[in-house]
């Protein structure tokens, strides 16, 4: 924190279940507000998710809680989404590589106030949403409706994500 307040780029890794949770994390540690409302410009938090094969990738109809989960994220009612069927490019396993899947919070005035009123992890992300903040759900089903990955995969990384809590 030192470096930021002397005018340094600082970018740290630090153990938290979401973007909020680092804000939480840092009154934790026992960073005085007025440092963290001073220093922190925005915080990301990422999953990696694995990419479909763009080999053996088909549009198959999806189980139906992977419907209701991008149904419930979207807003779209969808039944079918793209999966791969496992090839030689693929080792059969339907997916080649891997992609982020991000939570990008930018610190605004109102949510550098709120650690000097003691705000919790749940308060923080109500009011970063409020203000636009794509979460990590919502960023990973926006590349499941690109074709990118599959509904199954933004689920487990994403809920992963919030089991930290």
């Amino acid at each position: 924190m030192q470096a930021v307040q002397t005018g340094h780029v600082v970018l740290s890794s630090i153990h938290a279940s979401d973007t909020a949770g680092v804000l939480s994390r840092l009154v934790d540690l026992k960073i005085e507000p007025f440092m963290i409302a001073s220093s922190v410009v925005g915080i990301v938090s990422q999953r990696l998710v694995r990419r479909l094969c763009p080999h053996c990738q088909h549009e198959i109809e999806a189980m139906v809680l992977e419907q209701i989960a991008y149904e419930e994220e979207t807003g779209e009612r969808q039944a079918k989404f793209r999966f791969g069927i496992g090839c030689k490019m693929c080792s059969s396993t339907g997916y080649q590589g891997r992609i982020g899947i991000y939570e990008v919070l930018l610190m605004s005035n109102t949510l550098k106030m709120m650690p000097y009123h003691q705000a919790t992890t749940d308060e923080l992300c109500a009011q970063a949403l409020k203000e636009g903040m794509v979460t990590m759900l919502n960023d990973g089903m926006n590349k499941v409706k690109a074709g990118i990955t599959t509904p199954g995969e933004v689920v487990r990384a994403a809920y992963t994500a919030n089991m930290d809590k």
